[in-house]
């Protein structure tokens, strides 16, 4: 399975030292470059950030858990059928420029977030 996207922490100026602000690391679709969202965002859920689940289907997917994605647009009803997070309703999530699968969007009383798929970022 493939790992977490390593992001570059160089500018262009050279290596980021602790006294310089880092630059924002923004993860984006692999198919077309859209910025999705930012390393910042990554959030901790059930445990961990990263998931790796099965759909009722058999494939299986990782993930990790954002607390934003502005570069995704959702659509379809919420359902919590076969929920990876109880207490939560998921929705698709896709590119927001190119329209390829990048995840969900899960919705609950503890608030929502996005899994967003590895595979499916640099």
């Amino acid at each position: 399975m493939p790992s977490p996207p390593i992001l570059e922490t160089e500018t262009a100026s050279g290596p980021v030292t602790e006294a310089e602000p880092k630059p924002e690391r923004v993860l984006r679709c692999s198919r077309c470059s859209h910025a999705i969202t930012r390393e910042e965002a990554r959030v901790v859920r059930a445990g961990s950030h990263v998931h790796t689940r099965i759909n009722p289907h058999g494939f299986v997917h990782e993930f990790g858990c954002f607390a934003e994605a502005e570069g995704c647009r959702t659509f379809g009803e919420a359902t919590t059928f076969f929920t990876w997070f109880p207490g939560h309703a998921w929705r698709m999530a896709e590119c927001g420029s190119c329209g390829v699968h990048l995840g969900w969007r899960f919705e609950g009383a503890s608030g929502s977030f996005f899994g967003l798929l590895f595979e499916r970022l640099v």
